[in-house]
This record gives structure tokens, sequence and C-alpha cells, in this order.
């Protein structure tokens, strides 16, 4: 037996033997049920198909959704409710958006035209990257196709200027554009799927709006987002000289004046960016109508060949991942782990600060385990309902809990940061020391930054 075939034999006798073994070991009570039982041993057996990347994603999630239902764990009203959800379909507008980006070029216009503002030096592409992601934020809702085309960019303009692997140049700026990508994330609900998803989880829970998120979170995101050009400076400092103003001044020339298209689909996001902040409209609903109106007669943005090019299989996996807080919020999942925690803080003074201090590194924890969107699917609802038992706030408990499970110091933790690994450009000695800086910095920013904010503000 070649030693491929003994891995792959050997990580399907763990997915599968552990999640039996405490399938097994494990008694039915009053309480733990069969049904709860089996939840846990094929929620663990997904998870740890995902970790060990056993079966593609996609089809690991879709494995898990049937096993719910041939289990008798759940019905498939219940497995497949994701689909109802505007979370997905704020994804399926969002990848659907990228593609308009990079078949129009506005992206690239955008990037191009505030990196030459900066100065077209390493300290200005880092900063131009890291600033364009805060208009790009607001209209490129799905965080996934931010990641992949910024990805693209910043790769784009090291093999431009001959920045080579191996270089703190050009890790420098990779990260850089990793930031650009999700740096703004924290500032708008639309361009944060993750808080989305979480909400979208929780029965009977309003989310606050758009502008009052917007209000709230508006400095504290420039504020991390200068944080963030100050810790790539300084962790990656110059080693390779280039002449950027040529390239980034022919590039600008190159693009010309905006074209109809152009014009077209940023008229198109602004409209949806009105909607977005002065209507009762979901942001699912909005972004997948503005990727739809793309395709329309007279519009002509994109046609039906480009949808040949659009990865939807994120989609199915953000589905079935949510899958997971659906069946658990049926089987009241969520109410006993609250239950238990909640009796286990008794007597304790819990603020909201150290509640949120607890939930960032619950979420630290957690993403060494398993993916950022399965920990949110499992962990979302029991986190809630804490909260809800405690006087808390939910939405400032989630999101530091978000903010916790986004922190990695191994490439395969999350990913978004894989896109840009995958690259070449950022080695793994890159990689844990960048993401331990910004794991000590997050967790500053948190207690000194959006505490005494959120308190300001009324947010908490």
């Amino acid at each position: 037996m070649s030693e491929k075939k003994g891995i792959i034999i050997a990580k399907w006798l763990v997915s599968i033997g552990v999640p039996a073994l405490l399938f097994l070991l494990v008694p039915e009570t009053g309480v733990i049920t069969y049904q709860i039982k089996m939840y846990i041993a094929i929620t663990l057996f997904t998870i740890l198909m995902w970790i060990m990347n056993t079966l593609p994603p996609v089809i690991t999630g879709l494995v898990m959704s049937l096993l719910y239902i041939f289990l008798n764990v759940s019905n498939g009203n219940t497995v497949f409710s994701s689909w109802t959800n505007q979370i997905v379909w704020l994804c399926v507008g969002g990848v659907i958006i990228a593609q308009a980006f990079e078949k129009t070029g506005l992206m690239k216009r955008i990037a191009y035209n505030i990196i030459y503002r900066t100065g077209c030096s390493y300290r200005g592409i880092v900063i131009g990257l890291i600033a364009s992601g805060l208009v790009m934020t607001v209209i490129l809702p799905n965080i996934t196709a931010r990641v992949t085309l910024y990805a693209a960019l910043a790769f784009g303009i090291c093999r431009a200027l001959e920045i080579k692997p191996g270089t703190k140049t050009g890790a420098g700026i990779m990260t850089a554009g990793f930031i650009g990508a999700i740096g703004s994330r924290t500032m708008l609900l639309s361009g944060w799927d993750n808080l989305v998803l979480s909400y979208g989880l929780i029965e009977d829970f309003t989310a606050p709006s758009t502008i009052r998120f917007f209000l709230c979170n508006i400095v504290p995101t420039l504020v991390w987002c200068a944080v963030m050009v100050v810790t790539v400076l300084f962790l990656f400092k110059q080693d390779v000289p280039f002449e950027g103003k040529e390239y980034f001044a022919g590039e600008v020339k190159k693009s010309g004046k905006m074209s109809v298209k152009e014009w077209k689909f940023l008229a198109i996001l602004l409209i949806a960016v009105l909607f977005l902040f002065f209507s009762d409209y979901a942001i699912g609903w909005l972004f997948l109508a503005a990727a739809c109106i793309c395709f329309f007669p007279g519009v002509d943005i994109l046609g039906g060949e480009d949808v040949k090019n659009i990865n939807f299989s994120i989609i199915i996996f953000i589905a079935s991942a949510m899958t997971i807080g659906n069946v658990a919020s049926e089987l009241q999942i969520g109410g006993m782990v609250g239950n238990v925690l909640v009796n286990a803080l008794q007597g304790m003074e819990v603020s909201n600060l150290l509640m949120m201090m607890i939930a960032w590194l619950f979420g630290v924890i957690m993403d060494f385990l398993m993916t950022p969107v399965a920990a949110l699917s499992a962990f979302s609802v029991p986190i809630a309902s804490i909260c809800t038992q405690l006087g808390l706030s939910v939405s400032c408990v989630l999101y530091s809990f978000i903010w916790g499970v986004e922190q990695f110091i191994f490439p395969y933790e999350w990913a978004l940061f894989l896109v840009v690994y995958g690259y070449g450009m950022v080695t793994n000695k890159d990689t844990l020391k960048f993401g331990l800086v910004r794991m000590v910095l997050s967790f500053i920013f948190m207690v000194a930054i959006l505490a005494p904010c959120w308190m300001l503000f009324g947010f908490m």
C-alpha cells in the first residue's frame, strides 16, 4: 500500500472512529437523547473531515446534511432551511458582483488610483491597498470575493514590480492586500459575512440597523486599519528596491476614462448601498438584486457566458455549514449549553467586557479546531443564549467571538488567508509572525478601543 493511500485511510478511520466511539461511550439520559448524541457525532465527523480535508469541503457539508436526515436527527425542512436565509443569497450576489468587478475593471481602477495618490512607494502600496478596502467593503459585500480579487491584485503588483517570493516586500504587499479585503469588514454588516451568519442563526433576535452599526463601528475600524498599516510596515520592512511610480502611472493612464459599463455598474452598487442604509430590506436581497440587474438588457454588464466562470461551490459550503446551527437550534442544544455555562458563572460578576474577553479567547481556541464558519454555526446560538440569560449584549459578545475565531497563526486556520498564502509570496514564518502580532493587537484593541467606543455610542 502506498504512503498516500495509507494517509487517506488513516484520515477516514479517525474521522469515523472518534465520533463513533464518542457516540457509544456517552449514555443516553433524559437530557442527552439519541438525537443529541447523533448530532454531536455527525458534527464532529464533519469537523474532522474539514480539518483533514478528507473530501472536498462542499461534499463533506452535503454528506453531513444527508446524515442528519438519514440517521433521524432532523428532517429535510430544517436541514435545508439554510437556503431560505438571506446570508446565503448575499453570498450568491457577492460572487456575481465580484465577476462584474473583474470584467469591468472597476476594482483595479479604484485600487490603482488610490495607490497612485499615496505615492507608489512600498509604503504607498501598503496604504493604498488597505485604504481602498474602505471603498470596496461598501460596494462588494462578499468577503470571499474581496479576498480573491485583492490576492490576485496584490500578486499582480508583485509580478509587475519583479518582486520575488521569499522577500519581506512581497510578503508585505500580499498581507496588505489581505488586510485591504478584510480590514474594513467591521464597519458594515453587509461586509462581514460571519456576523450576518451568526445573527441569522439566532431566533427572535433583531440585528442592529445598518446605519447604527456603521456609526458605532466606523471610528474603531479606521483606527484598526491604521494600526494594520503600521504593523505591516514594521513586520515586513522593504528589502527590494523598486520604482513603482512609472508602473502605476501607466496603469492609471491605461485605464483611461470610465467606460459606460463601469458607470452603470457603479450606479447599481451605489443605489444598493443607499437602500441598505435607508430601507428595511435585508442585505442579502439588495445585493442579489444588484447582481441580477447586471444581466438585464440595456445594462449588459454580464452575460450568460459569465455564469460559467462564477464559483458557486462556496455557497453550498456556507449553506451546509449553517445547517449545524439550524439543527442545534431545533434540538435546543444552545439553551442546554447556555444553562450549563450560566450555572458555572453563578456568583461571578460578569460584565459585558469580561464576557467579550471570554468569548474572544474561546473563539481563538475554537479556530485551532475547526473552520470559522463551523465554529460560528455551532456556537452562535449557545453564546446568544448565555448573553440573554445574563442580561448582556448579544451583539458585542458575538462580535468578540467572531473577532477571536478570525485570528490565526497557521494558514490552515482560515481558508480566506489560504487564498493569499497559495500565491507563494508569504511563508509559514511570515504567517506565524503576522498572526501572533495581529492576535495580540486585536485583544488590546478590543479592550482599549472597541469597548470604550461602544459604551460611548450606546452599543453595549
